[in-house]
């Protein structure tokens, strides 16, 4: 293997090097994150959840992740699917207080995925946590507009949380089907 390096009267050989190294320790870091990834994953399958569950807290115990630096496959992908994978390993445990968390911060990196806002709602209904359930219902139709669930269930809450101001427009708005409203 060779070097390139271009030549700054400020730099040396020895930053260079330091510089090369920190940037193979975050790759390497990297990699390493992403391999306990796939073992929780391979743990997952085997319906092994204690393991997984160590993985991906070792994951979000690692300093890259914490720190918020490395490639964006780190900062945002892994990071989302190790915060579902954890709420969902919570719940089985009936931690609902810690899947809600876990949940709540892989929804605030993706907020497009129908199944995440349903399983929030999920975690926070048995917390008894009514507002958080009411506004991930919301935020499941709007990713979704037919998700039966998570309509099914904001009628349900809508009948415990108050609606201020604004009326139930994501109710409305799931009901109507082109020719035919449900709700006039």
């Amino acid at each position: 293997m060779f070097k390139i390096c271009a030549l700054n009267e400020s730099s040396s050989e020895a930053e260079s090097d330091t510089e090369q190294n920190q940037v193979e320790t975050k790759e390497a870091q990297e990699a390493n994150l992403l391999d306990l990834y796939n073992s929780a994953l391979q743990q997952l399958v085997k319906n092994n959840k204690a393991g997984a569950k160590t993985n991906l807290l070792e994951i979000t115990n690692s300093s890259l992740f914490q720190s918020g630096e490395g490639s964006e496959q780190i900062q945002k992908t892994l990071r989302y699917n190790v915060h579902k994978n954890l709420g969902e390993c919570f719940m089985d445990e009936s931690d609902f207080q810690k899947a809600e968390d876990h949940f709540f911060e892989a929804s605030q990196i993706d907020r497009t995925d129908v199944t995440l806002w349903f399983q929030l709602a999920s975690a926070s209904v048995k917390l008894g946590n009514f507002f958080m359930v009411r506004g991930a219902l919301e935020e499941g139709l709007n990713c979704s507009p037919n998700h039966w669930p998570c309509l099914e269930n904001l009628i349900t809450v809508s009948a415990i949380v108050p609606w201020p101001w604004r009326g139930i427009p994501p109710i409305r708005g799931s009901l109507s089907y082109g020719e035919l409203n449900v709700c006039h």
